[in-house]
């Protein structure tokens, strides 16, 4: 949920960096994301993976306009939606934010994963298959946004390898079925589009 929590301080990070963030389970209950991570792990494309699919397209996309590499990055649920999304290419950066029900790659020069900590973040973190082998983040439980402060200087060392650059129109993706709040529309302009909502966030230089 981008409006509030760790989804709230995920949107912001990643409106700070320039960067586009999905939301691909947002209007969902527990219950209903986790049978929805499963059917992705069995192979099924669904409505979880279309909205990573749409941010995925979107970074590609807006990244054939800098000239720069792209960075996609999964927390939680989100790295098995943008694995069964069918939209990514070998050549992409992957970074990894306790993901869950995913295939995990070793920590490569396109590849960087870390977990959270705390039950909750070893339950997630026990869904994935693959490589196991990456840090914790010490107090962040699991909530992407701290993990991403945590490891700030890792993060950006592996986006400048990959000569990523920030997106010339940072946007919010989400499922047409999310009641989006009116503070959250105070920031972002809104449309749909192939069945997701794209939130195009006001940068401050608008506002002035």
């Amino acid at each position: 949920d981008p409006t509030k929590g760790g989804g709230q301080r995920l949107l912001q990070s990643a409106m700070d960096l320039g960067y586009d963030v999905a939301f691909p389970y947002a209007g969902q209950n527990h219950i209903q994301g986790i049978f929805s991570v499963a059917a992705q792990q069995l192979g099924k494309y669904n409505s979880a993976s279309a909205t990573a699919a749409a941010l995925i397209n979107d970074v590609y996309q807006q990244t054939s306009t800098t000239g720069g590499g792209s960075l996609i990055g999964g927390w939680s649920g989100g790295a098995a939606a943008m694995q069964s999304s069918g939209a990514l290419t070998s050549n992409t950066a992957q970074l990894y934010l306790s993901p869950g029900g995913a295939q995990i790659p070793e920590n490569s020069a396109t590849s960087l994963t870390f977990a959270g900590s705390g039950v909750k973040d070893t339950i997630v973190n026990a869904l994935n298959s693959g490589s196991s082998l990456y840090s914790g983040s010490p107090g962040c439980g699991h909530d992407g946004a701290c993990e991403m402060d945590e490891h700030s200087d890792e993060i950006q060392n592996f986006a400048a390898q990959n000569n990523v650059q920030p997106c010339p129109e940072p946007k919010a993706i989400l499922p047409l079925n999310f009641d989006l709040t009116p503070q959250f529309l105070a920031d972002f302009n809104c449309y749909e589009s192939g069945g997701n909502m794209i939130c195009v966030h006001q940068r401050g230089d608008d506002e002035d």
